[in-house]
């Protein structure tokens, strides 16, 4: 089944809905465009505004020992 391009074919044509539109939904997208879906990729959540990245807090920033950068 492998050997018959049907995944390189859904790579490159393929559909893909992600529901959720949170941070494990952002990822799913994320991961699928990293390992080389092409194809077209729909995101449905009930979440008042746009996906967005929020990056992790580490154990420094959550103890109050990192230093803030100025965000400029």
């Amino acid at each position: 089944m492998l050997g018959d391009g049907s995944l390189d074919r859904l790579k490159r044509d393929g559909r893909i809905v992600v529901v959720g539109a949170s941070l494990a939904g952002l990822r799913a997208a994320e991961t699928l465009r990293e390992k080389g879906f092409a194809g077209s990729l729909t995101m449905i959540g009930d979440e008042p505004c746009e996906s967005y990245d929020r990056p992790p807090l580490s154990k420094q920033v959550l103890q109050h020992r990192h230093q803030r950068q100025p965000p400029w």
